[in-house]
């Protein structure tokens, strides 16, 4: 593949509109933002579902704090 910029002058009218013509980083670009969107989306149901975790681990050591711990007798007594 041939970089399509390489003969033009810098400054010049025709690299823009070469510029936009090509689409050679089209995927690499639509690749960086799915990827994106997809770390903001899992950060936030990270942050969503540590808060309901941590609301769930207080009331379960509650629970457990005030649980007493009985001596059972053997199987088959």
């Amino acid at each position: 593949m041939r970089w399509p910029m390489r003969d033009t002058k810098i400054g010049s009218g025709r690299t823009l509109a070469r510029f936009a013509r090509v689409e050679d980083g089209t995927v690499t670009v639509d690749w960086v933002v799915l990827t994106a969107a997809l770390v903001g989306l899992s950060t936030s149901v990270l942050f969503t579902v540590d808060k309901g975790v941590l609301g769930l681990g207080e009331v379960i050591d509650d629970g457990l704090a005030g649980a007493e711990i009985v001596q059972l007798g053997v199987l088959g007594e």
